[in-house]
């Protein structure tokens, strides 16, 4: 009888023992534990995307002096009139013509007269800008030539554009996001990693570009009412090109 007594009294002394070993364990399994520590991989891609242009931008400008500012201004009004209806005449596709810029600025003595502090005002220069587009892309000589045999003395530029430009863009963005990934996924397989996330992404602003755009430097270099050698200034269209980069930076952790 005493045997059974102590018998029972060991073995509840037992399990009074391991229930707090128990409990600790299962605090600690419901623990979080540390996050395991990522390596960050950043890579870069660049896009380009060509479209065929479907339309001529040729803007125009006069630039007059003369000793009042009425006179300036009246002066590159009527040379402006003349380009205009030499434009007009033309008879181009889709024409449009809008008006640019608007300036009339004094132009001043080189130094300030003796008993003056300030320099005085000897005349004024008037300009005016106008664009002209149409759809006919051929016809960036004619344009040029007609303004030029007006009177009209700048030429600011020669743009070839694209109505589908945006779509181009988010294209070009598109195929430089796939690069980028497809240069950190090399990276990540090339150290044992792999990529779990995105952390962050970076768009570079577009940029687009046409050959015809660089050469209003060599038309302005003509003489007011030559255009060149040639009868006509050749101005050839070519590809719009539209660039995109982007910037993008992965997490990675090993290869378990």
């Amino acid at each position: 009888m005493k045997s059974r007594v102590f018998a029972l009294v060991v073995a509840g002394s037992l399990a009074y023992t391991f229930a707090p070993i128990r409990d600790a364990a299962a605090r600690q399994s419901a623990e979080p534990k540390p996050a395991r520590a990522e390596t960050v991989i950043s890579s870069d891609g660049t896009a380009k995307v060509t479209r065929t242009p479907d339309y001529l931008d040729v803007t125009i400008g006069i630039e007059s002096e003369a000793n009042a500012a009425l006179e300036a201004q009246s002066a590159s009004g009527s040379v402006m009139t003349r380009a205009l209806d030499a434009v007009r005449a033309l008879a181009l596709k889709d024409v449009d013509i809008r008006p640019g810029r608007a300036q009339l600025v004094p132009r001043y003595s080189e130094r300030a007269d003796r008993g003056q502090p300030e320099r005085r005002i000897i005349g004024y220069t008037a300009t005016l800008i106008i664009r002209v587009r149409t759809s006919d892309l051929a016809a960036g000589g004619r344009i040029i030539d007609a303004a030029l045999a007006a009177g009209v003395n700048r030429i600011e530029s020669v743009e070839f554009g694209s109505h589908g430009i945006i779509e181009a863009r988010e294209e070009a963005i598109r195929l430089a996001t796939q690069a980028a990934k497809r240069k950190a996924a090399v990276m990540a397989e090339a150290l044992g990693l792999r990529i779990t996330r995105v952390a962050t992404v970076n768009a570079q602003p577009g940029s687009y570009s046409s050959w015809a755009q660089n050469s209003a430097a060599q038309l302005n270099s003509a003489p007011s009412g030559q255009s060149g050698d040639d009868a006509s200034t050749p101005v050839v269209p070519g590809q719009i090109e539209v660039w995109a980069t982007v910037s993008v930076t992965f997490a990675a952790e090993g290869i378990r």
